[in-house]
């Protein structure tokens, strides 16, 4: 276990970097700024987050980044950084896809507010991929142990038919559960919706998972991007070598 560790979240448009010493959370900060860019912002606010708690790159023992799905340059950015500040005293980089994160940051009080639900909700995040679809994954009561639909890509309507499948009711949240909350709610009387601004992914979340994961033994993912979706350039390339 790292007695000190840099967390880094940066899959979308807000970024959070998370300092944990000796498996507590020391400091974190988050960044909303929409007109920066992460490779203007990232930096500056992990050496401002280190100045703060009187530590320097050298201190830090492991590194911890969001892997995606997300934004392609997003998510490319901040696991450079992550590579970059890892790479001078060798430590490890851990990931977790976004998703896993987000759903590592519901509270437990988030399941049983509202109408009663009957039985505990299978959580199933949503990241708004946009074109009418989302990114989501669904999870069961241990989120390594039981992660019934892995992560993917494709229309909410699909999404909740098969989540529908495990018999279970459903607490949807993050941007696509903002982006299409009426959809969500029309869709089923066994579905509850977290539609707030703190439903996102966060540095404090990614931070606590890994260690949770190290703890326990059990594996992070590659430290490489996550992609669901062929970027729009790639696309674009595509369709015209095929006219």
């Amino acid at each position: 276990m790292p007695g000190n560790l840099l967390a880094i979240e940066a899959s979308g448009q807000a970024l959070s970097v998370a300092l944990f010493e000796n498996g507590r959370l020391a400091k974190d900060v988050s960044l909303s700024e929409k007109r920066l860019r992460h490779s203007e912002t990232l930096l500056p606010a992990v050496d401002g987050l280190l100045k703060e708690t009187g530590l320097s790159v050298g201190d830090i023992e492991a590194f911890a980044v969001t892997r995606g799905p997300g934004s392609f340059t997003s998510v490319r950015i901040a696991l450079a950084t992550a590579l970059g500040l890892a790479y001078p005293e060798k430590r490890p980089v851990y990931a977790l896809n976004t998703l896993e994160v987000l759903a590592a940051g519901i509270e437990p009080s988030a399941e049983s507010a509202g109408p009663p639900l009957g039985e505990r909700p299978l959580r199933l995040p949503m990241l708004d991929a946009r074109k009418g679809e989302v990114y989501a994954a669904l999870y069961g009561d241990d989120l390594a142990a039981e992660v019934l639909l892995r992560p993917g890509v494709g229309k909410v309507a699909d999404w909740i038919e098969r989540a529908l499948e495990f018999g279970r009711p459903l607490l949807v949240f993050g941007e696509g559960a903002r982006t299409y909350r009426q959809a969500l709610e029309n869709a089923s009387e066994r579905i509850r919706t977290l539609a707030n601004d703190d439903s996102r992914p966060l540095a404090r979340h990614l931070g606590r998972r890994v260690l949770q994961r190290l703890e326990a033994g059990l594996p992070c993912e590659p430290v490489a991007p996550l992609y669901l979706r062929k970027p729009e350039a790639v696309v674009h390339l595509q369709g015209k070598g095929s006219r």
